[in-house]
């Protein structure tokens, strides 16, 4: 009775993973749970909308089988949820209906049917069974296929969602081994002094509070000197201090001179699961922010709608009072029967609404639900992430009806009308129906593919997608008229700008934004609510982390410092230099142009020129080869020679300290070897980027090998003259000394003469960075570069995928977290459109499936400001209609807020009128407000645009340096 998709990927090697296709996957599991993974079976039985979401996630998870389990046949309502079914399926088996397009989700997996009952025979194939539907399981087979399976060695999972309510329940075994419970990288800390004796203290940069403890296990790599440490099994922390920490015996070990990393070493951690049927009557809970009370009511309320089930066939009717009754009849049954597991008086009003909605199927509910199961799995196959232990319930109650005293006509609403939409309609009812289909959203996402996908999964949707950025650029597209026609926006955006613009045009137009993200196994939804809570741009992100620039260019401590330096260096090398070159040939007077500019500036652009023109611009690919090789040995070899000249390996500070000492790593020239792998990377990257710049042909990899090592390099010889800083500080005290002294206008003159006739048309070709196109040289190049560069100061290479993880910026990210957080923010979604206008009814979200941390909180309130006796948020402003003056709107303010404006400005850097700053600022009085701002900002303003933002300098007339803050100002201009 089993069908099979996929079959020609069933012998595929279990150590043959594609980083292209895992590599965001990669980052989060990392390879040794994808091998783990790859060789899994799993069996999910119950194909509704809560097991295809659960196949989906492990399908594209990347297991080596999924075999979905279902004896039953399309429904209408079950189109309600899921989305792999269409009409002309109603009547047939769910789970072969679905096969085909589950089977198209991942090559690499085989995808299976089973139609017959599940007996033990075919329950010992899998390494891990999920059950979804006990109406399809009767809740004694369930126990009985727990039972088994944990004989077996198989591990558990059993999953429902009914209405707004879901709960999971896992069982691993009796043993069940965590190899990493959190997922994050094991802390790692800079070593600065080690003093070796019986007991050995480590000295950690004093700048960072280390987080080891006592008992942890600790590593150690890159010391110098005292290099026993290097590879040393893990040793016990004995004690800590708040910058050091104390390790054993090292007095036989040499001496300590610099560098060193010590690492925190993971341990794996033992669980122990019960079975079903005594978990049922001792429950351990997991918590969404829930009270243990709540946990038991719901705990109650899922075990009385199996007893229902099994007395009636039947779930309670949408919101009839009748069946509640009847239901709460039962869970009173049951709380007698087993008064020690259920002591707390019944909640009534929770039980009914319990019963009023558990026949509803609702698609964000189970996304939720179906994505946590299915980082379960996950979890059991690979033993990354903490597993839930073992009861996880969850409920949406805040997003049912407010209309607790009519419940009769919720009953009317809420019966089935043989629609695809009856699931939905059962818990909300036929208005809210009919309303939902009347609402504009705006989902930012990839649009053409997503627009596509979903015509297939439901053909009423009526959806436009489009490719356009999202920002001032496209105005005239998306402009006023655009966003006030809206219910709402949904933002899935990658970039924390763009996020910031459309929160900014929702606050202008009084939209309600619901904006998530995902990081890993993190993810995080924010809602934004006109009136009531504070906006995006509210909030504030961890800054972006930057690197001091004399540790990129002469002091790097670390890989992330190197490949830093390796992408600066694409940069200029392959983009800014060239672009800068292109120019040249562009515009006629670029020299005289570039000749004008202040300080050091006009060198600084003439020797980018030099740099491409006169020095790489090649006359054969030999010469790109030569380039290239030459090019190591300015870096690798010459530059390291000029550092040492000027701080040689036994050079003192100002101090009297060793220079280099602590973390600051004392380099060693490399020697080319064109027989040496990453020598040979290095200048067939850069030769093959010279030739894409110049449009020259590639060649293979022995021919630049051999011309490589054909080059003639004369012996360097240090310069006494030059003077390299040794840390940021001086770098700018020298920086600001820089002029255009007589040398350096001789040097422009120089250069400026052996530049090419521009009259001489050179096409160049700049190299935008492209992390994903491994046929293009350029992440070949960083890695190279930075591999190099970790030689030149021992510090350990990174392999090309952890590379292109640092130096793309690449966001780690896994199906299942995707698909928990849409369904929460649908969940936010549908107590907007139910008119929910209260800040209590909604939920910020921040979860973690690695360590089971789920905090859904109330959002903050808009943060109130006030002036005079008037207060505003973020949400009030000033509305003017009409292109007024300048000065009319000054006078304005003035003779009807009694406000005395001194500064307008439009965005958060263009002032469009300043005194003292303004140029000719009585003709910017007299300009209407448009010309004002088109004038400040050096931008025409799109035709699209209805109105004008602008923020209002204001000051207390009885104190012109006491700021008034004011709300701001909305100008309709046409």
């Amino acid at each position: 009775m089993a069908s099979s998709l996929s079959q020609t990927m069933a012998n595929l090697k279990i150590d043959d993973i594609d980083e292209a296709l895992y590599s965001r996957q990669l980052y989060v599991l990392g390879h040794e749970a994808m091998r783990s993974i790859s060789g899994a079976s799993v069996l999910i039985s119950g194909v509704g909308g809560l097991g295809v979401e659960i196949a989906k996630n492990v399908i594209l998870a990347g297991v080596k089988t999924v075999t979905i389990h279902d004896e039953s046949c399309v429904r209408i309502e079950d189109l309600s949820s899921q989305f792999f079914l269409s009409v002309e399926d109603i009547g047939k088996n769910r789970a072969e209906s679905s096969l085909l397009k589950l089977g198209e989700l991942n090559s690499y997996v085989e995808v299976n049917s089973y139609l017959g009952p599940l007996k033990d025979e075919e329950l010992k194939k899998y390494k891990v069974v999920v059950i979804t539907d006990c109406q399809l399981v009767p809740f004694d087979d369930l126990m009985h296929i727990n039972d088994f399976c944990r004989s077996h060695g198989i591990h558990f999972i059993f999953a429902e969602a009914k209405g707004v309510f879901g709960r999971i329940f896992c069982d691993f075994g009796e043993e069940f081994t965590v190899l990493d419970m959190d997922g994050e990288p094991p802390y790692q800390y800079q070593i600065h002094n080690i003093v070796k004796g019986k007991e050995t203290e480590v000295f950690i940069d004093p700048e960072v509070h280390h987080q080891f403890d006592k008992g942890d296990s600790v590593m150690f790599s890159e010391v110098q000197g005292m290099t026993e440490l290097n590879g040393l099994p893990p040793q016990q922390v004995t004690s800590k201090g708040d910058h050091s920490i104390r390790i054993g015996d090292t007095s036989s070990f040499g001496d300590y001179k610099n560098g060193g990393l010590v690492t925190y070493v993971k341990k794996p951690v033992k669980m122990t699961f019960k079975c079903l049927r005594d978990s049922i009557k001792d429950p351990v809970y997991e918590t969404i922010c829930f009270n243990e009370k709540k946990l038991r009511q719901l705990h109650l309320a899922f075990l009385t709608l199996h007893e229902y089930f099994k007395k009636t066939q039947t779930l309670p009717n949408p919101w009839s009072v009748s069946d509640a009754d009847h239901f709460l009849e039962i869970a009173r049954f049951l709380q007698t029967s087993s008064p020690d597991s259920f002591a707390d008086p019944i909640d009534e009003t929770l039980l009914r609404k319990f019963s009023f909605t558990a026949s509803g199927i609702l698609s964000p509910v189970q996304s939720v639900i179906g994505g946590i199961v299915a980082q379960e799995v996950i979890k059991a196959i690979s033993g990354k992430f903490k597993p839930i232990n073992q009861w996880l319930y969850y409920d949406a109650i805040e997003c049912l009806p407010d209309n607790d005293d009519d419940v009769s006509a919720m009953e009317v609403l809420s019966k089935p009308k043989n629609s695809r939409y009856d699931g939905q309609i059962a818990v909300f009812g036929e208005k809210f129906q009919e309303e939902l289909a009347k609402a504009k959203l705006f989902l930012e996402m990839k649009s053409l593919t997503a627009a596509a996908a979903v015509r297939q999964m439901n053909p009423d949707m009526r959806i436009c997608a489009h490719e356009n950025r999202v920002g001032k650029e496209t105005e005239s597209v998306y402009d006023d008229n655009f966003f006030r026609g809206l219910t709402a926006v949904v933002n899935a955006l990658d970039n924390v700008d763009a996020r910031k613009y459309v929160d900014d045009r929702c606050v202008v137009n009084l939209k309600p934004m619901f904006d998530s993200g995902t990081l890993g196994a993190r993810c995080s939804s924010q809602v934004v609510i006109p009136h009531l809570t504070k906006c995006y741009s509210d909030t504030k992100d961890a800054p972006e982390k930057s690197f001091p620039m004399c540790t990129l260019k002469h002091f790097p401590v670390a890989i992330e410092h190197t490949l830093q330096w390796a992408r600066d260096e694409f940069e200029g090398l392959f983009k800014q230099s060239v672009e800068t070159s292109a120019k040249y040939f562009a515009e006629p007077d670029f020299v005289e142009k570039t000749r004008k500019l202040d300080g050091c500036k006009p060198l600084e652009l003439l020797k980018e020129l030099n740099s491409v023109l006169v020095e790489m611009a090649p006359g054969s690919f030999e010469d790109c080869v030569k380039w290239a090789r030459m090019k190591f040995q300015e870096n690798y070899t010459n530059q390291i020679h000029q550092l040492l000249h000027v701080y040689p390996p036994d050079h003192v500070s100002k101090t009297g300290a060793p220079f280099w000492s602590g973390p600051k790593r004392c380099p060693t020239p490399l020697v080319f070897d064109e027989k040496d792998e990453t020598h040979l990377d290095y200048v067939v990257a850069a030769a093959n980027l010279v030739a894409q710049i110049f449009g020259y042909a590639s060649r293979n990899r022995e021919e630049i090998a051999k011309i490589a090592a054909g080059v003639k390099v004369d012996e360097f010889r240090p310069k006494s003259d030059v003077h390299i800083p040794a840390n940021d500080e001086e770098a700018k005290e020298a920086a600001g000394k820089q002029s255009l002294d007589s040398d350096a206008v001789e040097q422009i003159e120089k250069i400026v003469a052996a530049l090419p006739d521009r009259n001489k048309k050179l096409t160049l070709r700049p190299q935008d960075f492209e992390k994903d196109d491994d046929s293009n040289f350029h992440l070949d190049f960083i890695v190279a570069a930075s591999n190099l560069r970790a030689m030149n100061y021992g510090i350990t290479p990174a392999d090309r995928h952890k590379s292109k993880l640092i130096v793309g910026k690449i966001i780690p990210a896994i199906a299942t977290t995707t698909s928990v957080v849409v369904g929460l923010v649908c969940i936010e979604l549908y107590k907007w459109l139910q008119g929910k206008r209260k800040i209590e009814a909604f939920k910020n979200a921040f979860i973690s499936l690695a360590t089971n941390n789920f905090i859904l909180s109330r959002p903050t309130a808009a943060s109130t400001k006030k002036y005079g006796d008037v207060e505003f948020t973020i949400w009030n402003r000033f509305e003017i209609d009409g292109d007024k003056t300048v000065q009319q709107l000054i006078e304005y303010f003035k003779e009807t807020h009694n406000l005395n404006v001194d500064m307008i400005h439009y965005g958060t850097k263009c002032a469009v009128y300043a005194p003292g700053i303004t140029k000719n600022p009585e003709e910017r009085l007299r300009m209407t407000l448009r010309k004002a701002v088109e004038q400040a900002s050096k931008e025409q303003l799109p035709s699209g645009v209805k109105s004008i933002k602008l923020q209002l300098g204001c000051y207390d007339e009885n104190d012109e340096d006491k700021e008034i803050e004011v709300p701001w100002v909305l100008v309709n201009v046409s």
